[in-house]
């Protein structure tokens, strides 16, 4: 699972991080481990695996949709039955081998991913995802594209239901990791 991966994990709480990430490199062997307060949406992509808070979780929802990284909730309460809220759950107050044990489950099991190719959006829908991103209004970018703004709405609607992002901030975290903007597009 994480042997030779990057790994990030972002929680505040700076004791966790630290003793997580000895039990990565003692147990797992990955190639790196950041253990960071906050999550740098930037980043993302560069990861393998990410660790984060619930805190954090629940604050970077929207631009964790847009990662095909597996994404394991760290949690000091036991979290491990609310798969509907959590996909995966890392108790952290259980013992260090029921901690190995969780992390050895995890290697069978993935993320469910709503990472879809750009490849299934039209060309017309990588054009109006690409304006999204640029943080353009409908209007403008039905001006832009020369098309009606109920076609730009309809457009939009396709684009969230095939990548199963719905927020704006989510929108454009994909398009950025998948190459349709760069991060100095975005304004």
């Amino acid at each position: 699972m994480l042997h030779g991966s990057k790994v990030l994990i972002a929680t505040a709480d700076r004791l966790t991080g630290i003793g997580l990430r000895s039990v990565l490199e003692s147990y797992f062997a990955p190639a790196a481990v950041h253990v960071t307060p906050a999550v740098d949406a930037d980043r993302l992509g560069r990861y393998d695996y990410i660790f984060l808070s619930v805190d954090a979780y629940l604050r970077c929802h929207g631009v964790l949709t847009a990662t095909k990284a597996p994404i394991i909730v760290l949690s000091q309460d036991d979290l491990r039955n609310d798969t509907h809220r959590y996909p995966l759950v890392l108790w952290t107050r259980q013992e260090e081998a029921g901690i190995i044990e969780d992390l050895e489950r995890f290697q069978k099991r993935s993320r469910p991913s709503v990472h879809v190719q750009a490849s299934t959006l039209s060309s017309r829908e990588i054009e109006v995802l690409k304006l999204v991103a640029k943080g353009e209004i409908n209007k403008h970018i039905a001006d832009v594209l020369s098309i009606s703004l109920h076609t730009v709405i309809s457009h939009r609607k396709n684009i969230t239901t095939k990548l199963g992002i719905k927020t704006v901030s989510g929108l454009t975290m994909y398009a950025v990791l998948n190459g349709l903007v760069s991060s100095k597009d975005i304004g």
